[in-house]
């Protein structure tokens, strides 16, 4: 009887520590967050690396030629381990890519295909590809920039190759989030749409974009992204244009956040029904060679789930281009130029200056 007993001793011991750590396990996993909101399950999170404009001039890809080609990496270097580290890293690619030539630059712009060599080895995982340069080589050129993202594995949103990709609902899963991008262009400079097709480039239409953003979520997406090319070149203020896009985007909450460009130079950001709008990111590399069109800036924006949502912080990394077409990261503690850029750059943005 005493053996009897010391084993449902034993037993009962047993027994009491695994649902003591039961209890355990779900004391942590209902415990609430500090501000009591909800249950503090596995909180997911990202970060995206947003940029501005990729605007090839002659004398950027004349620096990149090599004897064997064009080697843009050296250019785009700096800003590597700010793009890489982060999780999904968007690029802007404002010209069309040829892998033959002859290259070219303004007004109609041409640009070597060893550029999408670089971008994806400089840590962009996807470009927005809608500007008002899309269709500046004509339905070849479209053909020929995709396939040179492509090849470079560099995914990509804004220009299409057939009616089934434009229509097609394609995301990307980062850390376990699933989200949908999503980019256009007020226009195409005049030019017709590459092979006349209405489908080929996006060009910004509120209404389109919302049922887009509809239709992605509806897909499976948790965040929608999207990436327009619009604004008045070279002045820092957001256009009425831009404004009215922005409410009509934003105010619903349909959407996360507005990445723009085209300025050529650095605009502000701020928030629609607590929703970051990224007016515009100036040139992330271009031959322009006035000092605030070189201003540019790596935007980070960091997504932590809460139980009402996502909590989007937005923080900064300058850059500038030097006298040399490579990218370099500003401070605003630096002497001379770079620190002059980067607190311009920060003042107009209206953010912080990252981390690290």
């Amino acid at each position: 009887m005493g053996d009897l007993l010391r084993g449902n001793g034993r037993r009962l011991l047993t027994l009491a520590l695994v649902v003591a750590q039961v209890l355990l396990v779900a004391g942590t996993a209902t415990a609430r967050d500090p501000q009591g909101r909800s249950p503090m399950m596995t909180r997911r999170s990202f970060t995206v690396a947003a940029t501005g404009d990729l605007l090839i001039h002659t004398p950027v890809w004349q620096t990149a030629a090599t004897s064997t080609g064009y080697d843009f990496g050296p250019q785009l270097a700096a800003a590597a381990p700010t793009i890489a580290g982060a999780d999904l890293g968007i690029c802007h690619l404002e010209v069309p890519l040829d892998p033959d030539g002859p290259y070219s630059s303004y007004p109609r712009f041409n640009a070597p295909a060893e550029l999408a060599t670089a971008i994806a080895a400089t840590g962009w995982d996807t470009c927005s590809t809608a500007s008002n340069h899309s269709a500046d080589q004509g339905v070849e050129g479209l053909h020929t920039t995709l396939a040179a993202l492509e090849s470079a594995g560099v995914d990509h949103r804004g220009m299409h190759r057939s009616a089934e990709e434009h229509a097609a609902l394609r995301t990307y899963r980062v850390n376990g989030v699933t989200i949908g991008h999503i980019s256009a262009t007020y226009g195409l400079n005049g030019l017709p749409q590459p092979g006349g097709h209405p489908w080929s480039v996006n060009l910004i239409d509120e209404a389109w974009i919302l049922e887009r953003t509809r239709a992605l979520r509806a897909a499976g997406a948790e965040v929608v992204l999207v990436s327009l090319h619009w604004g008045n070149e070279y002045q820092h203020a957001p256009s009425s244009f831009q404004r009215q896009v922005a409410a009509t985007l934003m105010t619903g909450g349909e959407v996360d956040a507005i990445l723009g460009h085209h300025a050529h130079v650095v605009q502000p950001v701020e928030r629609i029904a607590g929703n970051p709008v990224v007016y515009g990111m100036g040139n992330f590399l271009s031959g322009q060679r006035p000092t605030e069109r070189r201003d540019g800036v790596v935007v980070l924006l960091d997504f932590a789930e809460t139980g009402d949502g996502w909590r989007i912080t937005v923080t900064a990394q300058p850059t500038w281009v030097d006298d040399a077409y490579h990218v370099r990261l500003a401070h605003p503690d630096d002497q001379g130029a770079l620190g002059a850029s980067a607190r311009r750059t920060l003042g107009y943005l209206g953010v912080p200056l990252a981390e690290g």
